[in-house]
């Protein structure tokens, strides 16, 4: 029992340590990512809305390849989603198109670098361990008790043995239930050290640099499309102004001197037709006319010759 006490311990011990190497380790990589970006969030809102200044952008860039390996992997995905963004007042900045938590999540950046769920079944394993010694113990002592029928005065042998040392086989049951409770509360503070460096993170990522969200290139897009409406149609009434002032002086003139002309000649150029065969008609008839006096004064003078 006292082995096995001893054996719960120094795992115990142990894996304490390994968890405290474990977030320290993780918790300096994000460390170092808010010590390279602090300086460049200080002063700032995180609604800051004309974005970075391509000199700051370069100085963070600058500043974060410095970093170690998990650091830098985790600022190159940040800086492959800053995009330059012209605002409608044609003001350019450089601006994140996705949130800093949707780019590293916890998942990625503490979950990969620390085997959280593995340190928190510790404790549960360490309870199980110390009841199996308890209950390995009492099968032990349970050997040792005997029956013996002939043996009328003390019958059962052994039974001292087990109730004496009864109380000793339950220590490892203690022992790895307070082994338990206090890995469980040391594994609970490192893990929420590794939140609180994680939170602080994101905050500093935001600050440093700001996120372009939808909503705002949203109504971006419909306060240009209103200036644009309002200069088109601005532009619009002068132009048909100018028109209508160009076609009273200039147009309707030239086009009521060219009517007037224009039907003249084709009045002319229809009636044309009709006066000729007037004409034609006229002459037909002079003709005819002449032609019945002729006859007329034949008719009478051969009458009279006859």
């Amino acid at each position: 029992m006292l082995y096995g006490c001893g054996a719960l311990i120094a795992i115990a011990v142990v894996m304490s340590t390994a968890l405290f190497w474990k977030t320290r380790k993780v918790g300096l990589h994000v460390s170092d990512l808010v010590h390279a970006l602090s300086k460049f969030a200080e002063g700032k809102s995180s609604g800051q809305r004309n974005g970075l200044k391509l000199a700051e952008l370069d100085d963070i860039r600058s500043q974060c390849e410095k970093l170690d390996e998990a650091s830098a992997a985790w600022w190159k995905v940040i800086d492959s989603h800053v995009e330059l963004y012209t605002s409608p007042e044609d003001v350019e900045g450089w601006l994140l198109t996705e949130k800093p938590r949707e780019l590293l999540p916890y998942e990625v950046v503490i979950g990969k670098n620390f085997t959280a769920a593995f340190f928190s079944a510790l404790p549960g394993l360490l309870t199980g361990a110390g009841l199996t010694l308890t209950f390995v113990a009492i099968l032990f002592a349970l050997y040792g008790v005997h029956y013996d029928k002939a043996n009328t005065v003390d019958p059962i042998t052994g039974i001292d043995t087990l109730i004496n040392g009864l109380s000793g086989k339950f220590v490892s049951s203690i022992v790895a239930l307070l082994l338990s409770i206090a890995f469980t509360l040391y594994e609970k503070s490192r893990v929420r050290g590794l939140r609180n460096r994680y939170e602080r993170m994101i905050a500093v990522v935001t600050n440093a640099i700001p996120y372009l969200s939808q909503s705002r290139v949203l109504l971006d897009i419909q306060s240009f499309a209103a200036k644009q409406t309002v200069s088109v149609s601005h532009i619009s009434s002068e132009v048909v102004d100018r028109l209508v002032g160009a076609f009273n002086s200039d147009v309707v003139p030239a086009l009521a001197e060219g009517m007037s002309s224009g039907v003249a000649e084709k009045m002319q150029s229809e009636f044309r037709p009709t006066m000729q065969q007037m004409n034609d008609t006229l002459e037909e008839l002079k003709s005819a006319i002449v032609g019945l006096e002729s006859q007329k004064q034949e008719s009478v003078t051969g009458e009279i010759r006859h």
